[in-house]
Order: C-alpha cells, then sequence, then structure tokens
C-alpha cells in the first residue's frame, strides 16, 4: 500500500498545507506580539478573530492527517506521523523532496509558534499583573501604605482616603 505514490504525495500534500498555515499563523502571532506592546490595543480584537481561521484549518488537516494514518493502519498520533513520513522517504529515496525534510521545516515553524504565544501570554500576564496593581492602588489596597511621590521618594499615605473614595 506504501508503494502508491498517491499516499506519498497525499502526506506531502498534508504537510505543506500544515505548514503554510503554520506560517499564516505565525504573522498573526507576531501581528499580534506588536498590538500588545503597542499603547492602543484597539487592533487586538481584529487579531484574534484573525487566528480563528488558521487554527480551525490546523484543526481539520489534523482529521486528514489522523485519517490517512489510519488508511495505512499506522497509530494516529505523531509518532505514526514520523513512522510514516520516513517509511515513504525509504521508498520514494530517488526523488529530491523528501517529507523528512518539508517535516523538519514544519515542525521549525511550530517551534516558532510556540515562542511566540508564550511572548504573548507572557505580554498579557504583566499587563494583567500592571492593571491589578494599578486599581489596588486606586482602591487604596497599596502594599505598606507607600506611595511615590514627586521626588520619587516613598510617602506614607496611612488614613488618607483612596481615589476611589474622592
Amino acid at each position: 500500500m506504501l508503494t502508491d505514490r498517491a499516499i506519498f504525495e497525499e502526506v506531502r500534500a498534508v504537510i505543506e498545507r500544515e505548514t503554510s498555515l503554520i506560517v499564516e499563523l505565525n504573522t498573526i502571532l507576531r501581528r499580534e506580539t506588536e498590538v500588545l506592546q503597542s499603547p492602543d490595543a484597539a487592533g487586538l480584537a481584529e487579531v484574534l478573530e484573525q487566528k480563528v481561521t488558521p487554527l480551525a484549518a490546523i484543526n481539520e488537516s489534523k482529521a486528514d492527517r489522523y485519517r490517512l494514518l489510519r488508511s495505512v493502519n499506522y497509530p494516529e498520533n505523531e509518532e505514526g506521523w514520523a513512522s510514516l513520513v520516513n517509511d515513504l522517504d525509504k521508498i520514494e529515496s530517488d526523488h529530491s523532496i523528501t517529507l523528512g525534510n518539508l517535516l523538519q521545516l514544519l515542525r521549525g515553524e511550530l517551534m516558532q509558534s510556540r515562542t511566540l504565544n508564550r511572548v504573548n501570554a507572557e505580554i498579557i500576564n504583566r499587563s494583567m499583573f500592571s492593571v491589578h496593581h494599578l486599581l489596588n492602588i486606586l482602591r487604596g489596597n497599596v502594599p505598606e501604605n507607600n506611595i511615590y511621590g514627586e521626588t520619587g521618594d516613598t510617602v506614607k499615605i496611612n488614613n488618607k482616603p483612596s481615589i476611589t473614595s474622592a
């Protein structure tokens, strides 16, 4: 069954499609990083909406991958996919395009996605921390009842009313 050239081409098409989708997602994630770092996050909703399409297509591609693995009796997981790619490359070794090389490119793009996603999550977490901290200051919930004065020195505020109670 693996000697059928159509299986090779189908696996190749899946890998190339997934690579293209991940590259598209990485572009969106980079834009998301820019928006998150800008003082005006007005474009954030648009960027988040743009992520939906490639993510949905990646999930559909995963279903295609598992259907293909099932059709050739390989385990429906990453190890099964890597084994199928390896076995097909052994059979089709006379061709200049190897599935293993294409899969390595895909994995490289996936690593970039993970890194970009982690960076964006860190930016969001820091922003949330800052917002919560500022809200606590506005509510008068300041640790040690100190704030910074005009000169940059700490000033005790003790029993002074908070901004929200004014």
